[in-house]
């Protein structure tokens, strides 16, 4: 069978994974692009100084105030533990219902439950809650990693997750400071241990709500599980941000390669020569 010289290759299906791959990496930065890379900073600020409030108890709890070096050790190694167990557990759910869902799952659960370390009326309490929370603590930065790796074009890609990075940097450095400022108030209501705890928890289900109501599903994740015109729709909200009209913006393809001038006559001289000697053949 002869190939068709000069006949055009399929494009990719609207909405399929190479189309929505090649559409992501074709966008410039937008508005929608620096909305997910700050909301996505905010909850890694919250992120890091959840991480890091356990610098807290270790300096706050000891046998002066009721804690035994026993009962620490298993609130601090209960912590770890509890990120080791939830992160696969929180990718699972990535991949199921989606990357935007699911960061907003985890910011709610360890949102709750850091309150709830900060209302707790003991150690065994705390602990508990503490253990329950790391789950979605450890799992959050590689989800939002995830998801910004599915939205933002590669050129851009590495740098806007390092800023994140940076924030969740900052975020780690503050439980000490605002424990420290809630202690020094005299008369102040509120055991100033517990302070990083209410504000962590507060500002995670903040940040967890907004990414609900701002932020798009992932289009990769969209096309991946074969929802083709939504992933297609929503790449089309992309684009008009960019300023890019979706039919300005050419479908990826292998262009065929060009045909000359002389190489069309030989192959007309060719197909001639062989006309021919099958009219010899048919007499």
């Amino acid at each position: 069978m002869e190939a068709s010289i000069g006949a055009p290759a399929t494009a990719s299906a609207p909405g399929s994974p190479a189309d929505i791959a090649a559409r992501i990496d074709r966008l410039s930065i937008n508005r929608l692009h620096v909305l997910a890379v700050a909301l996505c900073a905010a909850a890694m600020f919250v992120d890091g100084l959840e991480l890091t409030v356990a610098g807290v108890f270790a300096t706050v709890f000891n046998a002066k105030n009721g804690v035994s070096a026993n009962e620490l050790a298993l609130l601090l190694g209960g912590g770890g533990l509890g990120m080791a167990i939830g992160a696969p557990i929180f990718g699972k759910l990535g991949d199921k219902l989606g990357r935007r869902w699911t960061l907003t799952i985890a910011l709610l659960f360890f949102g709750a439950l850091s309150i709830g370390c900060g209302a707790a009326p003991g150690i065994t309490w705390l602990t508990g809650a503490r253990f329950l929370a790391s789950f979605a603590i450890g799992a959050f930065q590689p989800l939002m990693a995830a998801y910004l790796v599915d939205v933002l074009p590669p050129r851009s890609r590495g740098r806007f997750i390092l800023y994140t990075s940076v924030v969740a940097g900052f975020g780690s450095a503050t439980p000490m400071f605002i424990a420290r400022h809630f202690m020094g108030i005299v008369g102040f209501p509120i055991e100033g241990w517990r302070m990083p705890l209410y504000i962590g928890g507060a500002g995670a289900i903040l940040a967890g709500l907004l990414i609900l109501w701002l932020l798009p599903e992932s289009p990769r994740w969209l096309a991946a599980v074969g929802k083709a015109a939504k992933a297609d729709l929503l790449m089309q909200r992309f684009e008009r941000w960019a300023k890019n009209k979706p039919s300005a913006i050419e479908p990826a393809h292998v262009s065929p390669p060009p045909v000359s001038a002389d190489a069309e006559t030989a192959g007309s001289s060719g197909e001639a020569v062989r006309l021919g000697r099958g009219h010899e053949l048919c007499h």
